[in-house]
């Protein structure tokens, strides 16, 4: 490090003082607290239940705040409580999960003791006007607004819709539109009751920004390797695979480098730090955060 001194003798000299720092001690390497053969997203619930779908297994992954197992939802199959390609989770305020059923074209809805309790088909508009029939899109993101209406991405169509119970929904953002709000490929949602709905599009390279109507509020440049978008407190941030980009409302960002070993495809805030998905691993990085 390197200052500019006032040096006064019988003459005035302006010195450049270089100092060296002490290297800063060498952060230990977090180590995983759960494994998994093709991790795709991650939630925590208000109790602290940590919640990973594992692709690789067709199943949800419950576990504690420490890493180990709870429960195993799901298993391959398109039968109630089975999953095809899950992609999504969203455990509501803990009393309600909501899976997001990629490969059978459905949201699926667990109670906190994880029984089956309701399913609801997603189409997409492409394929219903060809007569292919409902419930043929692919819900590959989840986010709730309350226990019986939730926010959903369905890839293709690339449209965010708003879903209830029963089915159907109304297209909340997608393709169309001014280009400032049109999206190109959504791939995550977050919401935020005081800021709005951000969803993450990889095809525009940025997180997008809406007011509960739908109505354009900005947009975050952050890159088209972002991974997801989750909500922490008040704000929201979004997952790339090397770091974490908390998004404020008023359009500032802060970005922190991610401590995992492996590339990112999830995160989600927990009581005291970040827990951090990769692929194969689940760690925790107490008292993170962001500059």
């Amino acid at each position: 490090m390197c200052i500019w001194a006032w040096w006064r003798r019988r003459a005035g000299a302006l010195l450049l003082l270089c100092l060296s720092a002490a290297p800063a001690a060498a952060q230990e390497p977090l180590s995983p607290i759960a494994s998994f053969l093709d991790a795709r997203a991650l939630a925590v619930d208000p109790a602290g239940r940590v919640y990973v779908v594992d692709a690789g297994r067709d199943a949800v992954v419950v576990l504690d705040g420490r890493g180990l197992p709870l429960a195993v939802v799901g298993g391959p199959g398109a039968e109630s409580g089975q999953f095809d390609d899950p992609a999504a989770i969203d455990p509501t305020n803990g009393l309600l999960l909501v899976v997001a059923d990629a490969g059978n074209g459905r949201l699926q809805y667990f109670s906190r003791d994880y029984a089956f309790v309701g399913a609801a088909p997603v189409h997409s508009d492409a394929l219903e006007a060809a007569g292919e029939g409902y419930g043929t899109g692919r819900p590959i993101a989840v986010a709730s607004v309350s226990s019986d209406e939730v926010y959903v991405i369905e890839a293709l169509s690339r449209t965010v819709r708003r879903v209830g119970r029963a089915a159907g929904g109304a297209v909340f953002a997608g393709p169309a539109g001014r280009p400032q709000e049109a999206l190109q490929e959504p791939i995550a949602l977050a919401v935020v009751p005081e800021a709005g709905v951000y969803v993450a599009d990889r095809g525009r390279g940025a997180v997008v920004r809406y007011d509960a109507f739908g109505a354009w509020m900005h947009t975050y440049p952050v890159g088209a390797a972002v991974q997801a978008v989750r909500r922490r407190g008040a704000e929201a941030f979004a997952v790339l695979p090397e770091a974490l980009v908390l998004l404020r409302p008023g359009g500032a960002v802060a970005s922190a480098a991610s401590p995992a070993p492996d590339p990112l495809v999830d995160a989600a805030a927990g009581p005291e730090g970040m827990y951090l998905l990769t692929r194969t691993g689940l760690y925790y990085a107490p008292g993170f955060s962001w500059p």
